[in-house]
């Protein structure tokens, strides 16, 4: 029974609501799929799944099932209630549950969709309230929470602005990587981003290898040294990581170069990259 549930959840994440399924009973398979399979990414699936059909009793036994859930699972718990919420008001009650009780991934998951196209100015205090907690988590949690909201934190809201930008001077390289990164977005803090990405992506570690990715993206030339190095590392994954970012900077000789690495893998990654690249693909 397990085994057959599990396949009806096979789909892409995000399709749950064009699904023509019955609630009812779809609900209680994917419950069993999210309660008994052993697969984590299968329970993930279902839960996100379950968001699009979940009826109040659904959203109820997912609360159930939070209070022995990891952090990574909680996180997939909150994205179902953030579906559910669209047609269901006790799933948005679960949600402002979240951000009372919770200070780690599934809270910025929470915060961040209770904010969501609202501004400060229109904003109800339950709003503010997640917004508030946004700003918090920016400033203190771990730093795998910190990145998180620093990511994806709505920076019209002007105290979440202000937070980022205070991060992005922490002692904590890879926070100060990410704020740097998010505010490339703002134009008056551009310039100053590039420059601590590029004094940080010289540096070994997350904050480094953050800081390298985000001026890959933006296709800054300070990245290629860095790739460089990466290109004639005794790693596969490396020169393979190097052969995607030439691509994604447009630097296409030298990810050409790459396809006649020794290692298979680096040469389809290389190959992979240089086509999307040549068709525009992101």
């Amino acid at each position: 029974m397990v085994a057959q549930a599990s396949n009806s959840v096979g789909r892409p994440t995000g399709a749950a609501s064009s699904w023509p399924i019955r609630p009812a009973r779809s609900g209680s398979r994917l419950l069993e799929v999210v309660r008994l399979d052993p697969d984590a990414e299968v329970r993930a699936v279902a839960l996100e799944v379950l968001g699009g059909v979940a009826t109040a009793d659904a959203v109820r036994t997912l609360r159930d099932r939070w209070e022995r859930a990891d952090d990574d699972e909680r996180s997939h718990i909150v994205k179902a209630w953030v579906l559910a919420a669209q047609h269901e008001p006790e799933a948005r009650r679960q949600l402002l549950r979240v951000i009372e009780i919770d200070r780690g991934a599934a809270a910025v998951e929470a915060a961040l969709a209770l904010t969501e196209g609202k501004g400060p100015a229109e904003a109800p205090a339950e709003v503010a309230v997640a917004a508030a907690l946004l700003e918090r988590l920016i400033g203190e949690a771990p730093t795998r929470v910190r990145v998180a909201a620093i990511e994806r934190a709505p920076l019209g809201w002007p105290d979440l602005s202000k937070a980022v930008v205070k991060a992005r001077g922490d002692s904590d390289r890879e926070v100060a990587a990410a704020s740097a990164a998010r505010l490339l977005e703002v134009p008056a803090e551009r310039d100053k981003s590039l420059k601590l990405l590029r004094e940080i992506a010289t540096e070994i570690g997350p904050g480094g290898e953050r800081a390298t990715r985000a001026l890959v993206a933006a296709r800054d030339q300070a990245a290629l040294p860095m790739l460089d190095k990466l290109a004639r590392s005794v790693s596969p994954s490396d020169r393979a990581t190097a052969a995607i970012a030439f691509a994604r900077m447009g630097e296409l000789d030298r990810a050409v170069r790459m396809l006649a690495d020794r290692d298979a893998h680096v040469r389809w990654a290389g190959a992979c990259a240089v086509m999307r690249s040549n068709s525009n693909e992101p």
